[in-house]
């Protein structure tokens, strides 16, 4: 008896997204007798999943439906790593008659995988603010969260926690940074040049 794993297949997949692996008892296993031409009986389909030498926590997957298995890593980070998939088809009126397929898949974290975000600012929003100050007169700056668009490569989205805010003011002549800004709460800065005439110039935020 022979399997030949399916080609659609996911050897690498993310730990927010469930993947399924079905097998076909129809296309992808077939046994030969000798004489040929036997009605061996019905096939029986199971899995394995194991991390290292040991087999994966049972809330990880779900094999109650027949001849296929769902992984699930709960968008858990910490269950990054790689399993081991194992197909065993058996012919059910010959025990001892079997074949096993291996399969060595990757579970990765998108939140720890830069290529996996993407996190856009609206500039509209920011152009709102104003562009020019009189040194005598402080600005706050308020930053929305809203204004942030985060995507994912990824089906669910991931828990990777919340948005940070930071500022930081720069001079453009000597692109040096500045001490002049005060950032309370965490997504207000205010500018104070205090009146000083030095001040006077172009800044970056």
């Amino acid at each position: 008896m022979s399997i030949t794993q399916p080609n659609d297949w996911a050897a690498s997949i993310w730990t927010a997204d469930p993947e399924t692996y079905a097998f076909s008892t129809a296309t992808d296993v077939s046994y030969t007798t000798d004489p040929s031409g036997a009605d061996c009986g019905d096939y029986t389909v199971s899995f394995t999943l194991a991390t290292g030498a040991f087999a994966a926590d049972s809330s990880l997957y779900d094999d109650t439906t027949a001849n296929q298995i769902t992984i699930d890593l709960g968008n858990d980070g910490d269950n990054s790593g790689t399993y081991t998939l194992t197909t065993l088809v058996s012919l059910s009126s010959y025990d001892s008659q079997s074949a096993t397929d291996t399969l060595s898949i990757t579970a990765t974290d998108p939140c720890t995988t830069s290529s996996a975000i993407t996190i856009t600012i609206d500039e509209n929003e920011l152009l709102s603010w104003d562009s020019t100050m009189i040194i005598y007169e402080s600005e706050s700056f308020v930053f929305d969260n809203n204004w942030v668009t985060i995507g994912y490569m990824t089906t669910n989205v991931p828990i990777c926690g919340s948005l940070s805010v930071d500022f930081e003011l720069y001079d453009d002549d000597s692109n040096e940074s500045l001490s002049d800004i005060t950032v309370s709460p965490s997504t207000t800065a205010t500018i104070d040049f205090s009146g000083e005439s030095s001040s006077v110039g172009t800044w970056s935020l």
